[in-house]
């Protein structure tokens, strides 16, 4: 899991650049800033997050006799994903 580069002419992300574009509702393209070319998330990136996102609120309502415990890991969970996301994000030139 390195650090995520442009495909083009090799330029490296930065971490703040790759979480700015995880907290956009809809992945717009990162952007490289030499070439310009547009890199688009990968699939599995793209799904972990809302899979994760999506599995806790839907247990809540399946599993109402441990809310608290969903709700705790929740709370950890979320922000420690924000964290961990440029180091797990893949990117690929879009065509």
């Amino acid at each position: 899991m390195g650090k995520q580069r442009c495909e083009s002419c090799g330029y490296e992300f930065s971490r703040k650049e790759i979480r700015k574009d995880a907290l956009k509702f809809f992945n717009k393209p990162l952007v490289c800033k030499n070439c310009g070319l547009e890199h688009q998330l990968t699939l599995l990136t793209w799904l972990l997050p809302r899979i994760l996102f999506t599995v806790f609120p839907v247990s809540i309502f399946l599993y109402p006799n441990i809310k608290a415990v969903i709700l705790t890991l929740m709370i950890i969970t979320i922000p420690l994903d924000l964290l961990l996301y440029p180091f797990y994000s893949k990117y690929r030139a879009k065509k």
